[in-house]
């Protein structure tokens, strides 16, 4: 797409400019590895506590946020999404028994259900990376940490009636 003149939103950047776009367009990317969502907190924390939050660092948890954001979303938007995402996710589990590997953790379909993913991945993930960022921003509490909340208790509701 960069190729079309017309699509090209980085023309006007000289190469110097284009090498540092490029290398923190990565960065950023590499930040929404879940691999790296503690280490991302950890560098968060820690530039808060300092007080000493680069742009770049505030851009890598406000883009990892929204990568994780979907139990934040009203009810029936994010069932919708954490179902679809349960199906790909057991999709690819099919695929890797298929091709003789062991299951990635949550693709499972006999073991795995989604009020107990969703809770799972809200408790571990979520709920700290978005309270973090309401430390830094606080009207983050009622917009997104609320919504989670309910959406928690729906699944949790769930689990305790065996669905």
């Amino acid at each position: 797409i960069l190729r079309k003149k017309e699509c090209n939103i980085f023309a006007r950047l000289s190469d110097e400019e284009m090498t540092k776009m490029r290398s923190r367009l990565i960065d950023l990317i590499l930040d929404t590895d879940a691999k790296n969502h503690y280490m991302l907190m950890t560098r968060f924390k820690h530039g808060m506590e300092m007080k000493k939050l680069s742009r770049g660092l505030l851009s890598s948890l406000i883009l990892h946020v929204s990568d994780v954001s979907n139990p934040t979303r009203p009810g029936a938007i994010s069932r919708k999404w954490a179902y679809a995402v349960q199906t790909e996710f057991f999709r690819q589990g099919d695929k890797e028994i298929e091709l003789g590997l062991s299951r990635s953790p949550y693709m499972n379909r006999a073991h795995e259900n989604l009020p107990r993913m969703q809770v799972a991945f809200i408790d571990a993930v979520v709920h700290p990376v978005f309270r973090l960022l309401a430390d830094f921003l606080p009207l983050v509490e009622d917009h997104c940490i609320k919504p989670l909340q309910l959406n928690r208790a729906f699944y949790q509701s769930m689990l305790h009636r065996g669905i």
